[in-house]
């Protein structure tokens, strides 16, 4: 999809996103973290969707602290650690008998680190996001939505004002847009809004394309995913 014209794309720092996110990225020039956005409850900011051994698919939530916050950057996980901890474990333990465990392990163990740092969840979410694209050699040019200070804007109006910061136009979204960002206001504003086909990812992973990176690490490990992206693009 990459052009001789640059394309922006941006999204919520998600915990342990689906390929469908890496996909994004490796498809953009610039990729903003959305950490400015209102956090939202039953989202994937702190919920994953994995897999185990019989191929039930389940959800594993991480607890927030409700009383902090209100913006994603602004939000953290809960005080109770054995709870956030228990948490994690649940996907360590999932993962324990797959060929790639070590993998997820240093993940999950990364995480916790990170949470016992103090950080909030955004920064632990885009750390983490950041670990794996350096493992699997994406790069981009990574900017943080709060850094731009456009939270007093609706959400077409911040995305009009993101691209004219940064300077492109052509801003490449998923299928969920579609519930908050009006094209046409976009459009008679000179921008190019251009939605994701996510042809890599389901080509990658066939069936499974819809788990989370995690799922995917202890199946195939980070080489592998590795491969199968440079082979895609060849």
């Amino acid at each position: 999809m990459k052009t001789n014209y640059k394309i922006l794309s941006a999204h919520q720092p998600n915990f342990l996103p689906w390929f469908g996110y890496f996909e994004k990225i490796i498809k953009s020039d610039i990729f903003v973290f959305s950490d400015d956005v209102v956090f939202v409850k039953q989202q994937l900011s702190n919920r994953i969707n994995i897999s185990n051994n019989l191929n039930k698919n389940f959800t594993i939530t991480l607890p927030i602290n409700r009383r902090k916050g209100n913006r994603l950057y602004e939000k953290f996980l809960s005080d109770d650690k054995k709870l956030v901890k228990k948490s994690i474990l649940k996907i360590v333990e999932n993962y324990k008998s797959y060929k790639y465990t070590n993998e997820v392990n240093q993940i999950c163990d990364s995480i916790l680190n990170f949470y016992n740092k103090g950080f909030p969840l955004s920064k632990i979410n885009i750390n983490i996001i950041k670990f794996i694209c350096m493992k699997l050699d994406i790069n981009n040019n990574f900017y943080l939505g709060s850094d731009l200070g456009l939270q007093e804007y609706s959400k077409n109006e911040r995305l009009l004002k993101r691209s004219q910061i940064l300077g492109i136009m052509t801003y490449l979204h998923g299928k969920g847009a579609k519930e908050y960002q009006d094209n046409k206001f976009l459009i008679n504003n000179g921008m190019t809004p251009v939605e994701i086909d996510y042809d890599m990812t389901k080509v990658i992973f066939d069936e499974n394309y819809s788990m989370s990176i995690i799922h995917h690490i202890a199946t195939l490990g980070l080489q592998e995913i590795k491969n199968r992206i440079n082979n895609y693009k060849s």
